[in-house]
Order: structure tokens, then C-alpha cells, then sequence
């Protein structure tokens, strides 16, 4: 499907606006103004706020509830007010702070064009097109939920979609004249796009009104449209199709209720497009919010400073009785605090929970590899499980026999009983079953890892293992970046996090981040493994890094709901350390 260079330019400049939004089984901290972040920070906020209509600020009462209360100071204040305001206009602004009028907010850029559907048709389109778009999206991006996959995913969506129109009895669009257009191979979107407007001038402020309307699925699209390898079950899918999809249900829709009668909106739509991205200076408004925002956020940055200097650290020994690194995720930080109060001579250190690992892990008998490090960052290397102990058990309730007519009734009138008893089982005494999604079941602990290079690669192409140079470099930029490069104590701990969880759809974020929302288990394993070897030694030796023979580096697992540890390979430590 060719584009014409304004489409093109549309379309590519709305990759960066759209939330980055992967699929559930990978977990990011995601910024939703990074579209944004180019700009002065107060500059941004206005930017956002005019275009998507987000609430970037506390309310004026808010504001001055807090200067009541002291948690924002009325020095401070008056501070950046004369920081940020020429003399001439400060008198003004020391009104509206305190006591001026609070305004109603400004309507959003976004969606006022696709609105006049609504006013001259009596037509919402989101309730009318977006049942059937997500309805078709879910089933084409399905990653095995469904009974069924669907037909000719691997053709893209919309020669998917095409298969799927030809070869049923029904079909997807109601209206004779966008049946015809779907099936057409020189399928046009830009022609779709005059069908609908009428106007090249309004292309732009359209299609974002449109895909805004759902910015999680458009967001979604985009990123699997950068991301190829983001999905387990590949699903080949790209914006421009999902717009061209949404443009043929709309006008689905109009043909439907008034056959060809209906005109672009052009034709009722009198008012001058909006410059969506134009260059704005500050507002007064955005004025006030800067001067209040920076006096909160500096009254509480002089309050922790001067906390800091009250409470001087209190001297320890020189040998530390262990030393830990934990991620930086705020339930391992309130852990390594309860350590270092409990045991004041430890030492903690806060890191990203994939302990600079880029890596996939396969498990033994895994049909694809899971991404356990940061979601922007490309794996380097595959991490093999082998001699697993432990197999992991199913439920007779979801098997492939229950799919067929014969299985599912049997299933149901005569074991569909027991499920009523396990339910009220587990009511009475809750406990660890094959449907419980534990962090355990991520690795076993009792496995051999394949972390050594040795010549071989992967199903995916990458080697599988890491040479002893990247090994060595894996460790110094960890040790270097925490700053840990001397005075080693006896035992060292990598302590990933997971967590164990049933039944829930959100699973992946109760897991560690930087691990892409897997329990940091073969992370922290790996590297401690890592440490352990004589032959990285010696290189970090001739970077400056002596970590001494009585040095042991231990991996461990933190399950955050039950709140307890699972070691790895304690058979290295010496008798005296147990």
C-alpha cells in the first residue's frame, strides 16, 4: 500500500507521539510525555496539556492548601516567583498566586475535527467502529488464549483480513461500495481519506483525532510495527493498516445509515485547521504552575538536605560482614533499608534487577526464548537451561481435549464437578498450586545454565553463552557503576525479585522491570556465576577490579508476595562461610 509523502510524514511523526505501549507479557516504566522530553520541562507540561488535554499539575487550591499547611514555603515561593518574573509584572502575579480566580481548563486540541461526525450526523463513531476494530486487533495479535488462531496471521492484517472476507459467509463491512474497496490490491489509502474529508488540509488533524481516540491500540501497533520480534507468535502489522482499517469501517458506518448521501466533512466543516505542533511561549497560567510546582518540589528538596546533614552516617568497620545488590525497584529498596538497620555494618547497592545482563533465557523444553533485560535493549546472547529437575505440572481443566465437542462435554458434566471442590478447598486452605504463577517456576534451581560461549548458537542465530571478555565486561560496568571495586567482603549477593501470583492478567508488572517483567532469577544466577570465575578475575585484576580469592558471589531470588529467598548453587560455598 503506497502513501503519498504527506501520509508518509503523518504517519511517521505519529510513531513518536503514540505511547510505546508493549504487549502485557513485557513490563515497561513508561514515560507517557516522552514525546515531549526535548522541550524545557514547564515548556513540555503546556505542550501536552494543550494537545491531549493531560492534567499536569496540582490544582490552585491544591497548591495553596499545601502553603497553608508549610509543606510549601512562603520564601521559597516568593523566591522563584522573582526568579521567574520581570519586576514590572510581579506585583500581578503575587495576586493571582495567592488570591486570583481559578480558570476552567481549556478543551484539548485533539479530537475537535472527528467531533463534527457527532454534531452534523448524530454519529459517535468510536461507539459505532471501535467494538468491531478491537474485536478484530485482540483475535490477530492473540498469542495462544484463543481456541482458534487466526487465519493466515503470517500475511499481515490486512491480506489477513482479505482471506478471511473471501473465504466466509459473511462479511465484514455492511455497505456494497467498502466491501468493493477492501478486496481491491491498489487499495488506496489516501483516496479513502478523501472519501472521508474532502480536504488534504484536514488529513493530519484527522488521523490523530483518530487514533487517539484509542492511543493504547494505536500505540501498540506502532511499537510491534518497530518491534518485529516483540511477539512470541509473530503477527507482521503496521499503523498505516490500522488506519486504512478504521477510515473503511467509518465510512462503513455512514454508508449504512445514509447510503451515499452523506458529505466529507469538509463539506460542514467551516473552521481553519489547528496547528497541532506550533511553537507556544509559556501562558499565564502555565506561569503560575511553574512558580508553585518548583517552590513544593524545592521546599522538599531543602527539607531532605537538611535531614542528610542532621543525621551524619555512623561510622563502621572497614570489613564488611556481606555485601548485596538488590534492583532499584522501590519494594527491594525498602528491603535493603530493613537490612542495613538490622545488620549496620552491610552494605546494599541499588541497580537495575537484569544486574547489566542482555540476554534470552531458554528453559529446558521451551519452544521460544523470554527477554529478561530492559525492553529498549536487543538481547546479545541466549542463556540455556539444561537437567532440570522439577517438571511443571497441569490441570486436566486445560488441555487441547477439552477443544472438541465430545471432550468438552465430558470435561464439564463429569470432572467440571471437581473444580467446585478445589475452589472451596483453596477458600478454606489457601496454598501453592500447578495454577499458581510463581517466580520459582522461572528457572529451576536445581538446572545447570549454559552462560559460557562455546561455539554454538541458537535457534534465533545469536551464540549461545557469553565469551569470558563480554563476561568481564558484564561485571566491571555492574561493579563500576555502584561503585563496589574494593574492600569485597566474604559473601556478595545478586538478589533478583518476582513474585507469585494467580490468575491475574497484570502479573508481569508484580515481576522486576529491567527483566522486561520476569522474576530477575537467571539474571541474578548468571552473574554471580560470572564472578565466581577465575578467568573474568583476572581480566577485572588488570582493570583495577582485585576481588579476592575469599570472595564469593551468590545469586539469589526475592519473592516479593510471600516475602522470602530462594538461594542458587550454595555448593560453592566453603564449609566456614555456612
Amino acid at each position: 500500500m503506497e502513501l503519498s509523502p504527506q501520509l508518509k510524514q503523518v504517519i511517521g511523526h505519529m510513531h513518536h507521539y503514540l505511547p510505546s505501549q508493549a504487549p502485557l507479557k513485557d513490563f515497561i516504566h513508561h514515560n507517557t510525555l516522552h514525546a515531549f522530553q526535548k522541550e524545557e520541562f514547564h515548556q513540555g507540561l503546556q505542550k501536552a496539556s494543550e494537545l491531549f488535554g493531560y492534567k499536569n499539575y496540582l490544582q490552585v487550591e491544591e497548591y495553596r492548601l499545601l502553603l497553608k499547611q508549610g509543606k510549601i514555603d512562603e520564601e521559597l515561593l516568593e523566591l522563584k516567583l522573582k526568579e521567574f518574573i520581570d519586576i514590572e509584572h510581579q506585583a500581578h502575579y503575587r495576586m493571582m498566586l495567592k488570591s486570583g480566580p481559578t480558570k476552567s481548563k481549556s478543551p484539548k486540541k485533539i479530537g475537535q475535527i472527528r467531533k463534527s461526525w457527532k454534531k452534523q450526523y448524530n454519529i459517535d463513531m468510536d461507539d459505532a467502529v471501535h467494538p468491531i476494530l478491537f474485536r478484530l486487533l485482540s483475535s490477530y495479535l492473540d498469542q495462544g488464549v484463543s481456541t482458534w488462531h487466526f487465519p493466515a496471521g503470517k500475511k499481515g492484517f490486512i491480506e489477513s483480513l482479505r482471506y478471511l472476507e473471501k473465504t466466509s459467509f459473511t462479511s465484514l463491512f455492511r455497505s456494497d461500495r467498502v466491501r468493493n474497496f477492501f478486496q481491491q490490491d491498489s487499495l488506496n489509502l489516501d483516496e479513502i481519506l478523501h472519501i472521508l474529508l474532502g480536504s488534504k488540509d484536514l488529513v493530519e488533524n484527522y488521523i490523530y483525532d483518530q487514533q487517539f481516540a484509542h492511543p493504547g491500540w494505536s500505540g501498540m501497533v506502532s511499537f510491534l510495527e518497530e518491534n518485529k520480534d516483540a511477539l512470541i507468535i509473530k503477527r507482521p502489522i503496521k499503523l498505516k493498516e490500522l488506519i486504512l482499517l478504521e477510515c473503511l469501517l467509518e465510512i462503513d458506518v455512514l454508508d449504512q445509515r445514509f447510503a451515499n448521501k452523506w458529505k466529507p466533512i469538509h463539506a460542514f466543516f467551516k473552521e481553519e485547521p489547528l496547528d497541532y505542533f506550533s511553537k507556544t511561549s509559556l501562558n499565564e497560567d502555565s506561569l503560575l504552575n511553574k512558580i508553585w510546582q518548583e517552590a513544593y518540589e524545592w521546599t522538599f528538596y531543602n527539607k531532605v538536605l537538611k535531614a542528610i546533614v542532621r543525621n551524619k552516617p555512623q561510622e563502621t568497620k572497614n570489613q564488611k560482614s556481606f555485601q548485596a545488590f538488590f534492583c532499584m525497584d522501590d519494594r527491594e529498596c525498602s528491603f535493603r533499608r530493613h537490612l542495613e538497620q538490622l545488620e549496620p555494618n552491610c552494605e546494599t547497592f541499588g541497580t537495575p534487577g537484569h544486574f547489566n545482563l542482555d540476554i534470552y533465557f531458554q528453559p529446558e523444553g521451551g519452544k521460544f526464548v523470554t527477554k529478561t533485560c530492559p525492553l529498549p535493549v536487543n538481547p546479545s546472547v541466549v542463556i540455556l537451561e539444561l537437567e532440570k529437575t522439577e517438571k511443571l505440572k497441569k490441570d486436566f481443566h486445560f488441555t487441547e481435549r477439552n477443544q472438541s465437542f465430545i471432550g468438552n462435554l465430558f470435561h464439564t458434566s463429569v470432572l467440571g464437578w471437581s473444580s467446585a471442590i478445589s475452589m472451596i478447598s483453596s477458600i478454606v486452605g489457601p496454598k501453592m498450586t500447578h495454577l499458581t504463577n510463581s517466580a520459582n517456576k522461572h528457572m529451576d534451581k536445581n538446572s545447570k545454565l549454559v552462560f559460557q560461549y562455546e561455539g554454538t548458537k541458537a535457534r534465533n542465530g545469536l551464540p549461545i553463552g557469553y565469551t569470558i571478555e563480554q563476561m568481564a565486561d558484564r561485571l566491571e560496568g555492574l561493579l563500576k557503576s555502584t561503585g563496589l571495586v574494593k574492600n569485597f567482603a566474604d559473601l556478595v549477593y545478586f538478589i533478583g525479585h518476582g513474585s507469585t501470583s494467580v490468575n491475574n492478567t497484570h502479573y508481569a508488572g508484580y515481576d522486576c522491570g529491567a527483566c522486561s517483567g520476569r522474576p530477575g532469577s537467571v539474571n541474578a544466577r548468571v552473574i554471580a556465576a560470572i564472578g565466581n570465575n577465575q578467568e573474568v578475575r583476572k581480566i577485572l585484576s588488570t582493570r583495577g577490579i582485585k576481588i579476592p580469592d575469599t570472595t564469593t558471589f551468590v545469586g539469589a531470588l526475592h519473592d516479593t508476595s510471600r516475602d522470602e529467598i530462594q538461594y542458587y548453587d550454595l555448593g560453592l560455598l566453603s564449609e566456614d562461610i555456612l
